[in-house]
Formats: C-alpha cells, structure tokens, sequence
C-alpha cells in the first residue's frame, strides 16, 4: 500500500522509530511503541482525511504487518467513540481491504462497568470480520507493535 491512497497532507508521521509520535489530545495519549522498527504511518482522520460526516481522530497503518488502528481520544463517551470508529472504517476501508482492522480508544474516564451498548457491540463484531478487536482504556493507551 502506498500513502498516496491517503490524503499525504493529512500524514502526520511516516517512519520506523522505536517511539514513534505520540497521539494526544486533552490529557489523553496513545503511546506506541515499535521495538521492531515496523513500518508506520499516522493520519488526522477527523477535519483530513474525513471532513463532513462522524469520524475519529486517527488512523495509524502498520505497513509490516498489514494492520490498521482506528483511534480515538474521547471524554467518558464509549459509545460515541464506537459509532466514530465505526463510521471511519466504513469510508477508509477500501485501501485497506485485506490488512487487519484494530480500534483503540482512550478515555478520560473508563466506565464501571464495561458498556456493551448497542454501537460497541456492532463495532467488536465488524472487527472480528476483519480479524482485529477493540481495546480501551484510560488517559494513556501505551501498546507495543
């Protein structure tokens, strides 16, 4: 896959770095991690890559594995960030069809207990098709590649 199927004005990071940019917005970071030097990119999806409809904040491609990662930084609001991711993947899936979908969100607070609405549920399902899931957690999301 080259970045031309993206919009390259809305990459925000292109490399192989150990610590590649981290994601942040209002105290809530996404921090990954690339001990393996694997190849990855990160878009601005909200206000770039989509302008006018639902949608989430990002878009990392891991070009090594094939595996995309569908981001969003949010308040307390699981269930909005599910129907964003949702409808992200829907509009950006088809450069990406084949890869391994994957959506991380990350929270000023995680609720108690864990929301299964109607849109989460919907979203874990559409990732299991495309062989990926759904991980949440609070202000800081650090994952390893």
């Amino acid at each position: 896959m080259s970045a031309s199927l993206y919009d390259p004005n809305c990459c925000k990071y292109d490399g192989s770095d150990k610590l590649p940019k981290t994601l942040s917005e209002k105290k809530k970071k996404y921090v990954p991690k690339n001990p393996n030097c694997k190849r990855l990119q990160h878009f601005k999806v909200d206000g770039c890559l989509i302008k006018t409809q639902t949608r989430c904040d990002y878009l990392m491609l891991n070009h090594t594995d094939s595996a995309a990662y569908f981001i969003e930084l949010k308040g307390r609001a699981l269930d909005k960030a599910a129907v964003q991711i949702l409808c992200s993947i829907e509009t950006l899936k088809s450069p990406i069809a084949g890869w391994t979908i994957h959506a991380r969100i990350v929270l000023s607070k995680v609720p108690q207990p864990e929301l299964n609405t109607t849109n989460v549920v919907s979203l874990k399902r559409m990732l299991k098709r495309f062989g990926g899931k759904l991980e949440y957690q609070s202000k800081k999301f650090e994952e390893t590649l």
